[in-house]
């Protein structure tokens, strides 16, 4: 037997594939440590720095459309090797970047190339594992990049005080060529054996699929809550809160990071945590209300009283925003739960794409509202921090609103 028919190997499958996605995070999340060295090097203001890391999340969700259709015809091992090399290329251009314009076109080329891992990821998990043990790998997979994002923020900020924010792409790139290369020569689509029994099913047209989730009353509430929420926390995590901290309170870099960490910590946590509230109350809707509601009381003091709040304070209120975030996820449950059987997968990927676009909107329209405050000597006012917070509230209020109109899927017609 071929060690590629054995059980064990499945795992050396799974731990190539959750280590390029580990990547797909952290390069979500890192433009907040390397904002600040962005604007001084290129001489350029927080909204086209904000506009530039806008380009990942519009090419991630614009790589949803061909990655699926890729998968089913040259194999998810080619397409995920494919769209990780589209991700280097972005990742070199990025480094190599000699103004704003060529830094957009290497952001752009990241999104574009992370969006194509997860869906293949997943269907070649769903070869090598059991029905019954798909869920526990995916919820390992999603921790796994969501410790990604942990990485992108106070060790990120370490490397690039050592080697430079140049260097420190170069060294992220070195990394991907060695997952690429093992990708390519290790990773299987299935085993030879199967683990279960093929079962093949009639495939929908996409256009009546689309139609169907179109038309769904949760797909619509939570795509745009789901913009609302996601484009808070990339706003947030992903952009402007190292540099928050740096000009209103006039931290290092690596502190400024660290206080960014403990939202990944709160999300790794509370992401299960979801889960098993759900289940044990058996109301889906509660959940996910009390998730929200949670981010928006968090996310209150933050927006109205900013620099009066110690610096000590935001290591927890991080921490719980990233928690109750992390508990938000559960619409992703309500949303499969909600969809007619058939339609589950083009609902996901469709309702997937909600986040990338609220992370491109709300991305882009922060560095423009932060400069509205002007700036002040060592970088820009804490009014102009306020004016994007409270925007940042105003979405998380919209969200928690717009929560009142879903419907607990057990109590909706599927057909």
């Amino acid at each position: 037997m071929k060690a590629s028919d054995s059980l064990s190997y499945r795992w050396i499958v799974f731990s190539i594939l959750a280590s390029i996605y580990f990547l797909v995070y952290f390069f979500r999340t890192s433009p907040a440590v390397i904002a600040n060295d962005l604007m001084i090097e290129f001489s350029t203001g927080a909204a086209i720095i904000g506009v530039m890391s806008s380009a990942y999340f519009y090419s991630y969700a614009v790589a949803q459309l061909p990655v699926g259709v890729l998968a089913d015809t040259i194999g998810s091992r080619k397409t995920v090797g494919l769209f990780a090399l589209i991700t280097l290329f972005g990742t070199l251009i990025f480094a190599f970047a000699s103004n704003v314009m060529v830094l957009s076109i290497g952001r752009a080329l990241i999104g574009f190339g992370g969006g194509g891992i997860f869906v293949p990821t997943q269907r070649i998990l769903t070869r090598w594992f059991r029905t019954n043990e798909f869920a526990k790998m995916n919820g390992l997979l999603i921790s796994i990049g969501t410790f990604g994002a942990l990485v992108s923020s106070a060790p990120f900020a370490i490397l690039v005080s050592l080697t430079g924010w140049r260097n420190s792409f170069l060294i992220i790139a070195l990394i991907l060529i060695i997952l690429i290369l093992l990708n390519f020569s290790l990773v299987r689509d299935e085993p030879s054996i199967p683990i279960h029994p093929e079962v093949r099913h009639q495939k929908e047209r996409i256009r009546d699929s689309l139609k169907t989730v179109l038309r769904n009353r949760n797909f619509r509430v939570l795509f745009l809550a789901s913009m609302m929420t996601y484009g808070v926390m990339m706003g947030f995590q992903g952009l402007c809160g190292v540099t928050y901290f740096m000009d209103v309170y006039g931290v290092e870099r690596e502190i400024g990071a660290t206080i960014l960490m403990m939202i990944s910590i709160g999300v790794i946590i509370g992401g299960p945590l979801g889960g098993i509230l759900s289940e044990k109350l058996e109301k889906r809707k509660s959940v996910y209300q009390f998730g929200l509601t949670g981010s928006f009381t968090i996310w209150l003091p933050i927006a109205l009283f900013l620099e009066k709040i110690p610096l000590i304070l935001y290591y927890p209120l991080s921490f719980f925003f990233g928690l109750f975030s992390g508990i938000n996820v559960i619409f992703q449950t309500i949303g499969k739960e909600s969809f007619p059987k058939d339609n589950i997968a083009t609902g996901l990927a469709t309702l997937n794409m909600a986040a990338f676009i609220g992370a491109a909107f709300v991305q882009g329209v922060t560095g423009y509202l932060i400069e509205l405050g002007g700036k002040v000597d060592h970088g820009y006012s804490p009014e102009g921090y306020q004016i994007t917070f409270i925007f940042y509230l105003i979405l998380l209020l919209f969200a928690l609103l717009l929560s009142f109109f879903v419907v607990e899927p057990q109590k909706m017609e599927k057909g």
